[in-house]
């Protein structure tokens, strides 16, 4: 009986894939303190890259460590990219849509169907 209460205690309060508030945040969605802290950060970054001390520093740079430095910055604000994976009939049909383009490109007396 003491065993059996213990186990209980020590069980998860919910089934497993099933939440305890099924309408709660959904997946995906971001955290509120994560976009006020972004928000704090942004407008941080903003009123740094608005200021001419700023633009003086990055144009003192070598261009190559001043390129370095845009590419790093961009991972911030750019989205990142999703990896595609495309059957070989649909690279296919790319590849053939791309040359029916470029052959109706040069064609000068196209008539459309």
């Amino acid at each position: 009986m003491v065993r059996d209460e213990v186990t209980k205690l020590n069980s998860m309060p919910f089934e497993k894939g099933i939440s305890g508030n099924p309408q709660g945040r959904g997946r995906g969605s971001a955290n509120k303190t994560s976009k006020e802290a972004k928000g704090l950060i942004l407008a941080i970054v903003e009123k740094q890259f608005s200021s001419p001390k700023f633009e003086k520093d990055l144009n003192s740079l070598d261009p190559k460590k001043r390129i370095e430095l845009l590419i790093k910055l961009l991972e911030f604000i750019l989205p990142k990219a999703k990896e595609q994976k495309l059957s070989e009939e649909e690279i296919e049909e790319k590849r053939l849509t791309r040359i029916d383009n470029f052959v109706n490109s040069l064609n000068p007396f196209k008539i459309s169907s």
